[in-house]
């Protein structure tokens, strides 16, 4: 669940055509993390940057993809609020209902 949530991140802040920067530290930390190279593609190793955009590690204090780490639910909506406020004409959020255990969906 945490590497499709990266993979849906990076695709979202790409598809935005947010000009990229790399992040020289997560590019060697996924080529670390990643098994094998035939893992790895372009849009993998990379995280984009705009400025005034929270990336997931300023939010969540941990890049994606990192291993032994899980995203919940409540964290991944804090992040794409986060995004919602910066990028306000881009990303929004809505609540549709609520879970049993008293959280939003």
């Amino acid at each position: 669940m945490k590497i499709v949530t990266g993979f849906v991140i990076l695709f979202l802040l790409a598809g935005f055509g947010i000009q990229a920067q790399e992040l020289a530290e997560f590019r060697t930390l996924v080529k670390t993390w990643t098994t094998k190279p035939e893992f790895l593609s372009p849009l993998v190793d990379h995280l984009p940057l705009k400025s005034g955009v929270p990336t997931p590690r300023e939010v969540l204090g941990y890049f994606i993809g990192e291993p032994k780490k899980l995203t919940y639910t409540a964290d991944q909506q804090r992040f794409f609020r986060q995004l919602e406020k910066a990028l306000p004409e881009r990303v929004r959020t809505m609540t549709i209902g609520k879970v049993k255990k008293g959280g939003t969906f």
